[in-house]
């Protein structure tokens, strides 16, 4: 439930605009990065709670806000990247969304 939206990749990758400052490669990276850390923070502080019975319920707290933070950046990045056309064409035919390379 950490990734519900990734199912959405396939759809937006071939629709991204990259950011001028950086590459599409890079600036993914910079997102997978992101996440991967934030993510593997709170599960640290998660399991220090769930299984050794410690007290880290303010450092899951600054994890959760961490985790929240990222996952709104890469959702942010998403949409704001996203190039939208139409995906019906003529007569309501759904358009290829994948187009072939030459």
């Amino acid at each position: 439930y950490f990734m519900w939206y990734i199912v959405f990749l396939p759809l937006l990758i071939p629709n991204l605009a990259s950011n001028p400052r950086m590459s599409l490669k890079s600036q993914g990276r910079n997102m997978l990065i992101g996440w991967v850390v934030s993510q593997g923070l709170w599960l640290s502080q998660a399991y220090n709670l769930e299984f050794l019975g410690m007290n880290t319920y303010w450092n899951l707290f600054i994890a959760s806000a961490l985790m929240y933070a990222s996952n709104v950046w890469i959702l942010v990045e998403l949409i704001t990247g996203a190039t939208y056309e139409p995906i019906f064409g003529d007569r309501g035919v759904i358009r290829q969304i994948w187009s072939p390379r030459s």
